[in-house]
């Protein structure tokens, strides 16, 4: 196997407006994200975390059951490959909305929503400078 050498191009040097469906979508994808720390700090209020987490993979697993049913072509990964997402989905279910949970409960929302929501901006911003 050889392995090739390709020159990254230059980025643009111009500013140019943002096309309105990218503005809508990192308008969309920050008011999701302060809402979702806010809304999961609201819920830590009411219930215990580890309820609130198996709820959480709950929902998802409905959701991710809903877009497989829409989805033609094979719908499970190959054999030799589920270690590997058993492995990585228990990473960013119960351990990674576990710790999330449990911090929220322990902290301010308004700080992890405001962080987290402006990463899109931080994203773009990066990209300008480059």
């Amino acid at each position: 196997m050889s392995l090739r050498v390709v020159e990254a191009s230059k980025p643009s040097t111009s500013l140019e407006p943002l096309a309105l469906p990218v503005l809508a979508a990192i308008l969309g994808q920050t008011i999701i994200s302060a809402g979702t720390h806010l809304a999961a700090r609201r819920a830590t209020e009411d219930v215990d975390a580890i309820s609130l987490v198996t709820m959480r993979i709950l929902l998802s697993a409905v959701g991710y059951v809903a877009v497989l049913s829409l989805v033609k072509g094979p719908l499970l990964p190959p054999r030799s490959t589920w270690r590997w997402w058993l492995g990585f989905g228990f990473l960013a279910g119960p351990i990674n909305q576990g710790f999330f949970v449990y911090g929220l409960s322990r902290s301010k929302a308004s700080h992890a929503a405001l962080l987290y929501a402006l990463t899109p901006v931080g994203v773009y911003r990066v990209s300008v400078l480059r």
